[in-house]
């Protein structure tokens, strides 16, 4: 009795009557059956920094991201879910992950008082490896897998992979900039979220809850702007005195700016 259950509420069709038990048939749980819904808040209260970073990778983007003289198909994302500050890393190969994770263990949560204690990430195989598992399980960091085809067990993730994607894709855009540049803008918008308000923190931002004071936003300009960049040295006193080049990104301490150089797509940082 294909949908007789709702054909019976809206209709009443005369001599039909309700029987006190009526299931769903087989049909119906393979044709229609939906996944049971998942909380969209976690239950797992959070009291500081560490407690549970959750981690994913995106890849390989074509064309890959030109950085440091290199090229980098691969980036992996890294949330602490407490104060929701992200970190950008670049990745040659899927299994540098590894390699990411302990450089924000040892230099971002290190520096910030604090070091992993539980990761969440997906089962790719970067992460279920021997070499990524061993890592944590010597740095008495626990794992947990969210279950297959399920993102919303890392929903953390999945909203801020939506808001890094789309303030880059706005960033190239509006920058004019080639799209080898995705790398270097994206590590630009996870500095520029992580000093924006965000809504579960209530309107703080991510960089006030871990550092507990608010970030110094006089430093910031807008994104491929003209930017004239004196040269250091000059060989003849007929040699130009600077360059122009375009505003790419900000440098951690604030008192920095990421040029593009236009000519030879070198990028390096200036005060």
């Amino acid at each position: 009795m294909l949908g007789a259950w709702t054909s019976f509420g809206r209709t009443r069709v005369p001599g039909w009557t309700k029987a006190d038990s009526l299931s769903p048939c087989g049909v119906c749980q393979i044709a229609k059956h939906k996944q049971s819904p998942h909380p969209k808040q976690s239950t797992r209260e959070l009291s500081r920094p560490g407690q549970l970073v959750v981690i994913d990778n995106m890849g390989p983007v074509n064309p890959p991201a030109k950085n440091k003289g290199g090229f980098f198909p691969y980036e992996c994302k890294i949330t602490d879910d407490y104060t929701k500050m992200k970190e950008v890393y670049l990745l040659r190969k899927k299994s540098d992950t590894t390699e990411a994770v302990h450089t924000y263990n040892m230099c971002v949560a290190a520096a910030g008082g604090y070091l992993i204690e539980t990761i969440r990430c997906d089962k790719g195989g970067e992460k279920t490896g021997s070499e990524f598992r061993d890592y944590c399980k010597n740095s008495a960091i626990k794992l947990e897998y969210a279950a297959t085809n399920t993102p919303q067990q890392s929903a953390v993730l999945e909203r801020d992979g939506q808001s890094l994607a789309g303030v880059t894709r706005c960033l190239l855009k509006d920058g004019v900039f080639p799209p080898s540049m995705w790398g270097e803008l994206m590590l630009t918008a996870a500095y520029l979220l992580n000093r924006s308000p965000h809504s579960a923190l209530g309107g703080a931002t991510p960089y006030s809850k871990l550092h507990k004071k608010s970030p110094d936003l006089s430093g910031l300009r807008v994104i491929g702007a003209r930017t004239f960049v004196h040269h250091d040295r000059y060989r003849k006193k007929l040699d130009d005195r600077a360059f122009e080049g375009k505003l790419c990104g900000f440098g951690l301490d604030s008192q920095t700016y990421r040029v593009l150089n236009p000519s030879n797509g070198a990028i390096r940082a200036f005060e």
